[in-house]
């Protein structure tokens, strides 16, 4: 099986040859996008628990004073 070819004198193979392919976004960078959404989210929940705890040690203390 040959691989697909365009003849690029065609207009539409022009518009779907490989050179506007390059411009898209890579996966690479999708993968990228979504680290650091991760860590974005990570870092969140982190904080909120943190807060938490420190609210909840601050309650304690009252109560025991």
């Amino acid at each position: 099986m040959q691989p697909l070819q365009y003849d690029l004198r065609c207009p539409a193979a022009k518009e779907n040859s490989l050179t506007h392919t390059a411009a898209a976004p890579s996966n690479l960078d999708a993968a990228t996008t979504m680290r650091s959404a991760d860590t974005e989210l990570q870092s969140a929940i982190e904080l909120q628990l943190q807060q938490q705890i420190s609210a909840t040690v601050e309650d304690v203390k009252t109560k025991l004073s």
